[in-house]
């Protein structure tokens, strides 16, 4: 697994826009995030950059989340996820999310780079 100081951002500025890097502390409950994206705050309502799960008040967010990156810090590997959900700001989000490991000592993932786009936005509830 890469290391958070392999990857250089200048390299990813086209898809700068579209990452989250959250740091994790042992557990995938216990994390930060260290930067979030422009259009990925945008899309959520507002930037969570240096927020901890407590910025997760949606049940529903916070169970796709722990879901999905609990796969990515236990299993040591990549994941992809096209998914659906209302976040804690009461936005309906269809994401597709590629989330990656990084380890700072090559045995735990301790970061994960997530590259998340939307497919459709809306302000409120789920339709139909």
């Amino acid at each position: 697994m890469p290391a958070r100081a392999d990857i250089d951002p200048i390299e990813m500025r086209e898809w700068l826009g579209n990452l989250v890097l959250v740091e994790f502390f042992g557990d995938v409950r216990k994390f930060r995030i260290r930067v979030d994206g422009t259009n990925i705050a945008e899309a959520g309502g507002r930037g969570r950059s240096g927020a901890n799960v407590e910025a997760l008040t949606s049940e529903e967010e916070r169970d796709v989340l722990f879901r999905q990156y609990s796969v990515v810090l236990d299993e040591k590997r990549p994941a992809y996820y096209e998914t659906e959900f209302t976040n804690s700001d009461g936005r309906y989000l269809r994401e597709s999310k590629l989330l990656l490991p990084l380890s700072s000592d090559g045995e735990t993932v301790n970061m994960v780079l997530a590259g998340i786009y939307y497919r459709q936005i809306s302000s409120n509830r789920r339709p139909g």
